[in-house]
């Protein structure tokens, strides 16, 4: 999947492999590796390649790409130790996450949120951040991704659970207390 901007900036996103080989009945066993290839507007480039997304997790991803539009937007300048990720779409690795910053017309501003493995090679800084690379789409790349990313995710289905319909999603929910 390649999300480009017309200013330059773009971030290529590809599933390699699963982390763990085999079958797998853990969800947590079902991370996805993947390279991705970041370009900045001014030009600077970097490569990461980490097991960034669960096959669940990834599989989100074309439906946010196909309803930026309808996201809300976050803050106009991302506090970089401050991640609002009630309107942000995240995973459970924090190595990459998506928002929206703004719409306009027939095209939406999505910022890339970047942090551990994922921050660029001159990023020194020893604090937990994020490191964001906007990116002004248009809804028609936005859909063409979606459908890339779709393609790319076929040789990774979920696997977690396959081989016992006994394991299943913890249930977090918190029971009421009685007085």
């Amino acid at each position: 999947m390649k999300l480009e901007s017309d200013d330059g900036a773009e971030l290529s996103l590809l599933p390699v492999r699963y982390e763990f080989d085999g079958q797998t009945i853990d969800p947590f066993d079902d991370f996805i590796v993947v390279t991705a290839q970041v370009r900045l507007a001014d030009g600077r480039t970097w490569t990461f390649t980490d097991a960034a997304l669960l096959a669940k997790e990834a599989a989100r991803i074309p439906s946010w790409l196909r309803n930026v539009r309808s996201e809300p937007t976050i803050v106009p300048e991302p506090d970089p130790d401050d991640r609002d990720e009630a309107t942000m779409l995240t995973f459970l690795d924090p190595v990459i996450a998506f928002g929206v910053a703004s719409h306009h017309g027939d095209h939406s501003v999505v910022r890339v949120h970047l942090t551990l493995e994922g921050l660029p090679p001159w990023d020194d800084e020893e604090t937990f951040h994020d490191f964001v690379v906007p990116l002004r789409l248009h809804d028609a790349q936005c859909r063409v991704a979606a459908a890339q990313w779709e393609r790319d995710l076929l040789p990774f289905p979920l696997r977690a659970g396959r081989k016992s319909a006994a394991i299943a999603e913890p249930d977090c929910s918190v029971a009421p207390v009685s007085p």
